[in-house]
This record gives C-alpha cells, structure tokens and sequence, in this order.
C-alpha cells in the first residue's frame, strides 16, 4: 500500500487508484479546494521535477512505497519566481559588466562567445515577461515611480539588441562595451526592482 504525505502529514487517499495520473488528479482537485496548489514530489525520497511529463504520469503505484508532497498558495508561487527571476537578472547584469569589460581590451577574447551565451539568457527573461504577462497575468504594466510599462521597456529593449548586433558585426568592439554598460544594464536594474517589487 502506497504512503502519501502532503507538507509532511499524512493524507489519506482512494487506494484503487492505479497510476500517479489518477492520484495527481484527485489531489490537484483537493488542493484547488485548499486554494493551494502541488509543487513538488518525491518517490521514494527521489525528487521528480517532472511529475506533471506523460512519463511519470504513468508511473503504477503498484511500486512506489511512500510518496512525499509539498504545496504552495499561487501567491506564495508567484512570489518565488519573481524573486528568482529577480536574481536571474541580476546575474545578468554582473555578466553583461564582465562582458564590456572584456571588449574594451586589447583582445576581447571570448568576449564574443560570452556575449551569445548573454544574449540567450536575454531572451530567456522576454520569454518569462511574456509568460508572467499572458497565463500567469501579472500586471507588468503597474508603475508607480514614473518609468515605461513593460512593452515599452520591452521595444526599447528590442532597439538595444538590434545596437548590439550592427556593433559587433561591425568589429566596434568599445560601442559593444558602451551598449552593455549604459544601455543593457540599465534596462535589467529596471527589471530587477520591477520584480523585487511585485513580489514584494
């Protein structure tokens, strides 16, 4: 017989169930009805980020012996990746000053490659603002200190990259390092109060 605990009690469950698919959607029903919501699992004390995948749900219980859950409010979900997408940015930030310190050298070295990897992060964080905007619908557009709204930040962001590109294709390696300094890191400063404060 399968052992469940949620938040670390003991919760009772319909035994003839017979895959995880069919337990998690019982429990997704008992936990909207707690105004909480599932956010991890272990089986067997191993971690399965991707217990909501086609794989696990159709994982029998037959052979798991205890299953662990924890929950959240979406509030307290909400709050937790805005604060790391918070401090995602402001790795990105240290990253973008380490990378115009590297094109203002003599040879930027792997400054270039440095500077793709950045650039895939990027866009990573539109992705997100998209996300928190669309399903999650995060009023993104709130400000109260006088600065853009999100699209606008996000068009202007656009324009920065667009800099980025012609300067780099260009061989401008110092008009590279002065986009990154006074441009980019500005922008993402921007959108790591924007965050620390929503989640606030």
């Amino acid at each position: 017989m399968t052992q469940l605990f949620i938040d670390r009690q003991a919760f009772a469950f319909n035994q003839s169930v017979q895959t995880w698919a069919d337990l998690l959607t019982q429990l997704d029903r008992d936990m909207d009805a707690r105004g909480r919501l599932l956010t991890e699992v272990q089986f067997d004390g191993v971690d399965d980020p991707t217990f909501r995948d086609t794989g696990a749900l159709r994982r029998a219980l037959s052979g798991v012996v205890r299953i662990d859950a924890a929950t959240a409010t979406p509030h307290d979900l909400l709050r937790d990746c805005l604060l790391e997408a918070a401090g995602t940015v402001a790795a990105l930030r240290d990253e973008s000053t380490l990378v115009a310190e590297r094109f203002r050298t003599v040879d930027p070295g792997d400054a270039h490659a440095r500077l793709g990897h950045l650039a895939g992060e990027l866009a990573q964080l539109v992705v997100l603002v998209h996300t928190l905007q669309g399903p999650l619908a995060v009023d993104l557009a709130r400000r109260d200190d006088g600065a853009p709204a999100a699209d606008t930040d996000l068009a202007r962001f656009a324009g920065v990259v667009d800099a980025l590109v012609a300067a780099q294709g260009g061989g401008d390696h110092h008009t590279v390092a002065d986009i990154l300094e006074y441009d980019l890191m500005p922008f993402l400063g921007a959108w790591q109060t924007r965050f620390e404060r929503l989640a606030g």
